[in-house]
């Protein structure tokens, strides 16, 4: 079990790392293209572009309700009334 809880941190920033790389590779892949005006191309990255950051969403999503907090929040002590 603690094995599991060092690597998921790891497994997720090597997810985010490549999300951002491929994204950004389409996006580059993109501009040339419409400089090139090759629109065809540049539909066909912005498209893959925008699904996959839809899927990072999601998976943003996914992991905010799988990862839930394991310790309550902090609660105020109740004020006590000046005498």
């Amino acid at each position: 079990m603690r094995r599991a809880r060092e690597t998921a941190p790891l497994t997720v920033g090597i997810y985010v790392l490549l999300t951002v790389s491929l994204q950004l590779f389409l996006v580059m892949v993109a501009l040339d293209a419409f400089i090139t005006y090759n629109s065809g191309l540049a539909w066909a990255a912005a498209v893959t572009s925008i699904v996959l950051a839809g899927l990072s969403v999601g998976f943003y999503r996914f992991l905010r309700q799988a990862v839930k907090p394991t310790t309550p929040a902090p609660t105020r002590a109740p004020r006590r009334e000046p005498r």
